[in-house]
């Protein structure tokens, strides 16, 4: 999405206004489609594999200041902690680290 809405931009600014219209066009279908990836808990790339940290990664790398899923949003927001709480238990680093007052929780990559 970022990627297109960029397109969109250098197109408009060179004066291809047909070329930036569909870069925005696909950036809005993306965008919609986007938004159906919210389980009312927290936000997934694939339902296959729900809990997965590329989803993060994308929220990351994908966001286009334009507040689209910004980071302070409630639902990356509760993403974040969704995959805190996963991966906080998954690995018995995460435990010794609070222990010794490490902060951080090291993640992996899914669930399982």
């Amino acid at each position: 999405r970022k990627g297109l809405l960029t397109c969109a931009a250098v197109a408009s600014k060179m004066g291809d206004s047909g070329l930036a219209q569909s870069y925005s066009k696909t950036a809005a279908a993306m965008q919609a489609s986007l938004a159906t990836h919210w389980n009312g808990q927290f936000l997934y790339q694939a339902k296959i594999r729900p809990k997965d940290s590329a989803t993060i990664l994308g929220l990351l790398y994908g966001y286009a200041d334009d507040g689209f899923l910004a980071p302070t949003d409630p639902k990356v927001v509760a993403t974040v902690a969704t995959l805190n709480t996963l991966f906080y238990a998954s690995y018995s680093i995460n435990e010794r680290d609070d222990r010794q007052k490490i902060s951080g929780i090291l993640w992996g990559r899914y669930e399982g």
